[in-house]
């Protein structure tokens, strides 16, 4: 239930939060994505092959006072053809 919450309040449709952090001055939102695969912008194959994960910190606008941090663990995908591309719901 809290995670529909979330996703509510960040207008996210195609990201699901995993966690929430709170401190003093501080909420993080943990968060990934819902795809698990792409399709590939070279050749038009879908791929769910995961090349690359990193965790990317997206600062958004304050609730009640306290800084928000989405951190997102963003996921590059590699096609069979060789090309590697990001999901379009990570580009920020």
């Amino acid at each position: 239930m809290q995670n529909n919450l979330i996703i509510k309040l960040l207008d996210l449709p195609d990201i699901v939060a995993t966690d929430l952090i709170q401190t003093d001055e501080t909420v993080i939102f943990i968060a990934e994505s819902k795809q698990n695969s792409i399709k590939c912008p070279t050749c038009g194959e879908i791929t769910d092959k995961v090349h690359d994960s990193r965790w990317q910190n997206i600062k958004d606008i304050p609730i009640r006072d306290k800084s928000v941090i989405i951190r997102l663990n963003k996921r590059r995908f590699r096609c069979f053809c060789g090309k590697r591309g990001i999901s379009e719901t990570y580009r920020v």
